[in-house]
């Protein structure tokens, strides 16, 4: 039985493994955004146009992630309940190399306005 939303009314695993792993997306979005804004502050600060451009999109990025988590919730409990497989191997690619490519582009803002 699901609430408003497609939530379950209660949870599949007395565990909350998949409570805990959507508590994890949440924190990565969450993570992302504030990483973001504050480089976006230091771009605005400094007048660096590409990186102001870049920690726009991956404020984007951290709005979908926090999006998809929303989401994927309640469907992870109906596919839990069919026994079918919860892995999304495609997700956490993107979320990965979004989070390299992120960690990649602060590094090169450190760089920049040490030089």
């Amino acid at each position: 039985m699901t609430r408003r939303g497609g939530w379950p009314e209660e949870v599949f695993d007395p565990g909350l493994q998949q409570e805990r792993t959507a508590l994890a997306w949440d924190r990565t979005g969450v993570a992302i955004l504030v990483a973001a804004a504050v480089m976006l502050r230091d771009a605005v600060v400094n007048g660096l146009v590409v990186f102001i451009a870049v920690a726009s999109a991956f404020i984007g990025v951290g709005a979908v992630v926090l999006v998809v988590a929303y989401l994927r919730y309640g469907a992870l409990h109906a596919t839990l309940r069919r026994a079918g497989t919860v892995a999304e191997p495609i997700l956490v690619r993107v979320v990965g190399t979004a989070t390299v490519a992120f960690n990649a582009l602060a590094l090169g803002l450190i760089v920049w306005e040490t030089a």
